[in-house]
């Protein structure tokens, strides 16, 4: 955030209107999971492929009360395309009644799909699938920690 921070300042001290779009190419710097070597990616794991994403816009009008705005639903890049297509229909720097939520709402919601260059992982009916670099489909569960009675 130091990094980008003196960009974003004189972005907004130049008065321009500009929208930043933050999307971490992966999640590995951010979590885990037991099953995964840490820094590694060979299995894609929804926790090494669910990243938060951001998206800034830079001096637009609007309610300072409705300044940010969470996304809670399952999403995926058809949101974030989504929500920039509203921005260009409906230009939020021209309009004195901006607010956030109305871009935000309803926004297209997916099932999480994970896939690299052998695996793909998703959800099937609440169950995480699989399907190894064999071809074949299974069932997969993250392993959880069992409590020591030591």
């Amino acid at each position: 955030s130091s990094d980008i921070r003196p960009f974003l300042d004189e972005l907004q001290a130049s008065g321009r209107r500009a929208i930043v779009v933050f999307i971490p190419e992966h999640g590995a710097a951010v979590r885990g999971d037991r099953r995964q070597i840490p820094g590694l990616r060979e299995v894609p794991t929804y926790a090494i492929t669910r990243v938060p994403v951001g998206v800034l816009l830079i001096n637009a009008n609007g309610d300072v009360t409705d300044v940010q705005q969470h996304v809670e639903a399952p999403t995926s890049y058809l949101a974030v395309a989504e929500l920039l297509s509203r921005f260009v229909a409906d230009n939020p720097f021209t309009r004195p009644d901006f607010h956030v939520s109305s871009y935000t709402q309803n926004l297209p919601q997916t099932d999480p799909v994970a896939q690299n260059e052998h695996t793909v992982m998703m959800q099937v009916r609440g169950h995480t699938m699989v399907r190894m670099p064999s071809g074949e489909w299974t069932s997969w569960e993250v392993p959880t920690r069992r409590a020591s009675l030591d």
